[in-house]
């Protein structure tokens, strides 16, 4: 039996009849404000789940699919999502300093607000990110592409100018990370690992 606990009050959110949580799906389900801290949730399904302000510090989600997952102002610090599918996942405000994102797909991925610092990227697809905020209609320009993936207009420029800097500092990648189009990682405090 295992028990997912509110942080705030300590309620219990859902009651599950599994000795792990590694491989589970949980596809659209309201976990907000959840406690899965230190927990391994290894190749588990939270496609399109409510995350929001959950606490995944130090939790293990390699593998994991996050697709369209909502992880906004979530604590994310030293999160493992190594080889996880993020396609689209609202990661606005998260906090994910000193996670892993190795080999992750970020495709689509919002990440407007978002804390970046000393987390791994390598081999990582951060080729589109989206920085505007999900459901929202911005008050400045967002990041368009072309047909055949071209940056034709950066909102993330937009962002770094006027403060609302993504901040990668003592973040590494390395060849294999695919940044947008135009995005130089090192003038926003990422290193190259050779």
């Amino acid at each position: 039996m295992f028990e997912i606990l509110r942080y705030i009050d300590e309620s219990v959110i859902l009651t599950l009849d599994v000795d792990t949580l590694c491989g589970i799906n949980l596809d659209g389900i309201n976990l907000h404000r959840a406690s899965l801290e230190d927990q391994d949730l290894h190749n588990a399904s939270l496609c399109q789940a409510d995350l929001r302000g959950i606490d995944l510090r130090r939790a293990d989600l390699t593998g994991a699919d996050l697709s369209g997952a909502d992880l906004s102002n979530a604590f994310l610090e030293g999160a493992i999502f190594n080889n996880s599918i993020m396609i689209g996942t609202n990661l606005c405000g998260a906090i994910l300093d000193g996670a892993s994102l190795q080999g992750a797909d970020l495709s689509n991925a919002a990440v407007m607000a978002a804390s970046m610092q000393n987390v791994r990227f390598e081999s990582a697809n951060m080729s589109v990110i989206e920085v505007s905020l999900l459901g929202v209609t911005p008050t400045y320009p967002r990041a368009a592409f072309s047909e055949d993936g071209e940056f034709l207009l950066s909102s993330l420029e937009y962002l770094w100018t006027y403060g609302n800097k993504l901040s990668l500092y003592g973040g590494t990648y390395d060849d294999d990370t695919l940044w947008p189009a135009g995005f130089d990682p090192i003038k926003h405090g990422a290193r190259k690992l050779k």
